[in-house]
């Protein structure tokens, strides 16, 4: 067995099989590859960029093909689809441009005899119904972008229930190198995602404890940092911006408004971005109350817009 670069893995190192990563040359799938890599999980990248420049080896080539993308999968057992064409902005034309690469993808991955998928989902798919948001959080996709990423989930549930096939949904909030990058300006978006982040550096571990569980079944996590955009605490949080949404723990038990304790429980994974990590979190502007703003009981009207 070879690690990324070609070295050969470390004699007793625990053998993984075959893993494909696609978007591998994208800012979630260089960390992915090489966390992979250093873990001792035989790693093929594959990306229609060129992966050299992302100091990475692998396929070059378009997804969406499905002559490449049987050649780029023959003898891959675990495929992880990070893979998305357009930026999640983009209208009905990038919305079906994903699901003809997600199709291409997933029918070539089932006649490739592919054994296990993860898919990077996005919290767009699901809605604060109750908090913490988790993976159980209600579907409700409100743009081209996150109703192509709900159809991808159902076709994956689809798949692993006739196949009896491990499939694990990340339904991921927005990736940032570290929390002073995420700046929200779309206030009705991010009331949405419970004004979750996620740091690169967690998300790459994450699908590294994911490729090496055993879990079996279709899963769907909602991985965040137990900090928020806001910087507040997670009562202060739901009182001034959730304050008609049903809880699923007495406030003071809420230590984040989204709950990972089933990754932790089933993967073995936690964010290092905490609470109490060392890197201070500056509280954004809409932390602050404003008399232009009002809690929505059933979210932000989709026209709102509203920037604060």
């Amino acid at each position: 067995m070879r690690s990324l670069s070609g070295a050969p893995a470390l004699r007793g190192m625990k053998s993984f099989p075959l893993t494909a990563v696609t978007g591998a040359a994208g800012k979630l799938g260089r960390p992915a590859c090489r966390a992979l890599a250093a873990a001792g999980v035989p790693v093929r990248a594959i990306d229609r960029s060129p992966l050299n420049e992302a100091g990475l080896a692998g396929w070059q080539g378009d997804l969406a093909d499905p002559a490449f993308c049987l050649q780029a999968l023959e003898g891959v057992e675990v495929l992880v689809h990070l893979a998305c064409p357009q930026p999640h902005d983009g209208g009905e034309e990038a919305a079906r441009e994903q699901e003809r690469l997600n199709r291409s993808v997933f029918e070539t991955a089932d006649h490739a005899g592919v054994r296990q998928i993860l898919f990077a989902s996005s919290i767009q798919v699901a809605y604060p119904d109750a908090l913490p948001m988790d993976g159980d959080s209600e579907a409700r996709p409100s743009t081209p972008y996150s109703r192509a990423k709900r159809r991808a989930e159902e076709w994956l549930e689809r798949w692993s229930a006739d196949r009896g096939a491990p499939a694990r949904i990340l339904r991921l909030p927005g990736l940032v190198h570290a929390p002073a990058d995420y700046n929200p300006s779309h206030h009705a978006v991010h009331w949405r995602e419970a004004f979750t982040y996620l740091t690169l550096g967690d998300a790459a571990v994450l699908l590294v404890k994911l490729v090496q569980a055993d879990l079996p079944g279709f899963r769907i996590f909602l991985p965040a940092s137990r900090r928020n955009v806001l910087g507040l605490p997670a009562a202060e949080a739901i009182r001034s911006h959730y304050p008609e949404i049903p809880l699923k723990l007495p406030i003071q038990e809420i230590e984040a408004l989204a709950d990972c304790r089933a990754l932790r429980r089933e993967a073995g994974w936690e964010p290092a971005d905490r609470i109490d990590g060392n890197e201070p979190f500056p509280k954004h502007p809409l932390a602050r109350p404003c008399a232009r703003w009002r809690p929505w009981t059933k979210g932000p009207p989709a026209s709102s817009g509203v920037v604060l």
